[in-house]
């Protein structure tokens, strides 16, 4: 099966509209809890509630820095997103609810657009193709990706860095960089991704000393741009906090004020396993812990799934190398952040952008073992959606 234009369309139509369907569904039939820190910005627009509630939770917090700018922890939250929902909403007159909403779907359009292509530039077959763009767009929280949240812009900058480096298209690859640096805090990770891309595309010759010379030779000042981008991204962000509030690491601060038991200092991972551990020993069986356990199991797959996919690039079981270990050293540093804050909170969501996991999953040789795992994704996809719309927190 090849993923051309139609394929993708159709794809992307029916994850749409499977996410409004189960939407409504949760509306009529599960209980409303609504916990959310500005619910009255859900009130001020007349939508329906299984439109609206796609902007839950974080959403409410972007939309708040779109109408009113940065206040109190909203300094959590990194500028690129909530800039294009004010810009949106000032030039269309919409509510930022509908706006927020049609740029993410804007956004995954254009990377779903993309990634067939790139996906092809590392020498991924067809069937592997269609089958990562099955396990990307029914992961159990993909729902976020048509939601008021900034993983489809940031995805959409993340494919489109990618896809410019590999085709040598450096400025490009540098623009779109410098706002993935902007657009979330790991984004400034994607720097060690693109060096690794830069080496890739120099010939390999076993003499390393002439090998080190001849990479250091090639690059040029518009290679060096598109590494340094992501960095200079964030960096904006952290001179902005300077200016505005004296304190460069706010981002990073303002995290302890949302009461999410994050740490403001370094937790090794190994204590955050042993807190998970204790909790699913000693806590009460309620939502709660269920979604503890689906951040516990969610993460431990991803770290089997990268530890698998570094042994196969030691190994050299792949074509493009560095463009993989890039990948996969993007994703560890992704997730390994978020997880030294001392809790596997949001986990689940920030692992789409991890692209080395889903090409993993898509190169099983084993097509019902990719069933049975698009499956299990599916029906987590559906119970967190529904959780997710009628205000339970579930990333």
């Amino acid at each position: 099966m090849n993923p051309n234009t139609k394929t993708v369309i159709s794809l992307l139509t029916l994850f749409l509209l499977f996410n409004f369907f189960i939407s409504f569904i949760a509306t009529e039939y599960i209980p409303y809890l609504g916990y959310y820190s500005y619910p009255e910005l859900l009130d001020r627009w007349d939508l329906p509630f299984f439109i609206e509630r796609f902007a839950g939770f974080d959403g409410l917090h972007y939309i708040k820095i779109a109408l009113e700018g940065y206040e109190r922890n909203a300094t959590a939250f990194l500028p690129v997103f909530p800039m294009f929902m004010r810009f949106g909403t000032m030039v269309s007159g919409l509510s930022p609810i509908l706006v927020g909403m049609g740029i993410s779907i804007i956004a995954l359009t254009i990377a779903l657009m993309i990634l067939p292509h790139y996906l092809k530039l590392i020498n991924l077959k067809s069937t592997s193709i269609y089958w990562f763009l099955l396990f990307f767009l029914f992961f159990p929280t993909s729902f976020f990706l048509q939601g008021v949240y900034t993983e489809s812009l940031f995805i959409m900058f993340l494919i489109l860095t990618l896809y410019m480096a590999k085709k040598k298209r450096w400025i490009l690859a540098a623009l779109f960089g410098y706002f993935m640096g902007l657009g979330r805090i790991t984004g400034f990770f994607l720097s060690g991704l693109i060096f690794l891309e830069v080496i890739e595309q120099v010939t390999f010759t076993k003499d390393i000393s002439r090998y080190i010379q001849s990479t250091i030779k090639s690059l040029s000042f518009t290679k060096i741009l598109a590494i340094i981008a992501p960095v200079l991204g964030f960096s904006t962000f952290m001179v902005y906090l300077w200016f505005t509030t004296g304190d460069p690491l706010r981002l990073a601060h303002s995290q302890v004020d949302f009461n999410q038991n994050r740490s403001a200092s370094f937790v090794f991972p190994l204590q955050v396993v042993w807190r998970y551990l204790k909790i699913f020993y000693t806590a009460q069986g309620n939502f709660q812990y269920f979604i503890a356990v689906v951040e516990f199991v969610l993460t431990s797959m991803v770290v089997v799934i990268l530890s698998y996919d570094a042994w196969q690039i030691y190994k050299k079981r792949y074509s493009h190398v560095f463009t993989r270990a890039g990948l996969n050293l993007f994703a560890w540093l992704s997730i390994l952040l978020p997880i030294s804050t001392g809790t596997l909170l949001s986990v689940p969501r920030f692992i789409l952008p991890l692209f080395a996991v889903f090409i993993v999953l898509a190169e099983l040789p084993n097509k019902w073992m990719k069933a049975s795992i698009l499956i299990l994704f599916l029906i987590l996809h559906t119970i967190l959606l529904m959780a997710f719309i009628q205000g339970y927190f579930v990333s």
